[in-house]
């Protein structure tokens, strides 16, 4: 059996849990590593290192700071031993140019021999809206499965106003803070195809991403 490391790098919390900066199996996964983990078809033996991409060091040059932030992320697992790569940011209502496009264009300027391969993400309008599509998941996580929202994207108005997906969540669950666990639940119970469904411009994108960049290598 093949011992394969993927690092991790998320904005919150709740996607990533209270246990940075060491190796964790299957078993003790966060939400953001366990959706990795079962769209790479749960390969045997790997373990996921999970960090916040907002301690990613500042880096001088031209380019945008998620280029920035993406080719650093790639040096530093290559100098780990790192096997694999994964970047996922909200995007917190700002244009693809400001997200999305910055993130592939350092992942793409990094395609060389010797380099661990990366797939990037942008959750819209946030990670929440992930965990808040499927009532089943939702339900197995002790939230309210009748709130939940088949169209989470849609949720694109200012936190606090009700039309955010953090504001969705909160009501789902009775809580705002403290869901990582809850959130680690929906993520292991999550109908994947659904979710690609329900969130066609953020997860669908990420989904395809892990699958097409990282896979081969993960399971090989």
């Amino acid at each position: 059996m093949n011992s394969r490391q993927v690092l991790v790098f998320g904005d919150g919390r709740h996607e990533l849990g209270d246990q940075l900066d060491q190796p964790l199996a299957h078993n003790q996964l966060p939400a953001l590593p366990r959706l990795i983990h079962r769209l790479l078809t749960e390969p045997a033996g790997t373990t996921y290192t999970c960090r916040y991409s907002k301690d990613v060091p500042r880096i001088h040059g031209r380019k945008h700071r998620y280029a920035k932030k993406v080719t650093w992320a790639i040096v530093e697992a290559r100098r780990n031993d790192f096997d694999a790569v994964v970047i996922v940011i909200d995007r917190d209502r700002r244009a693809e140019k400001e997200t999305t496009q910055p993130l592939r264009e350092g992942r793409d300027s990094c395609l060389i021999s010797g380099r661990p391969p990366c797939a990037v993400g942008c959750a819209v309008e946030t990670f929440d809206a992930w965990m808040i599509a499927d009532g089943k998941a939702i339900g197995k996580a002790g939230g309210d499965s009748s709130k939940s929202h088949p169209k989470p994207e849609s949720l694109d108005g200012k936190e606090e106003k009700g039309k955010h997906p953090k504001d969705v969540a909160a009501d789902i669950f009775g809580e705002k803070r403290g869901l990582s666990k809850k959130y680690a639940v929906v993520a292991e119970n999550v109908d994947l195809p659904s979710l690609e469904k329900a969130c066609p411009k953020g997860f669908k994108p990420f989904a395809e991403e892990v699958r097409e960049k990282i896979l081969h290598p993960i399971s090989n």
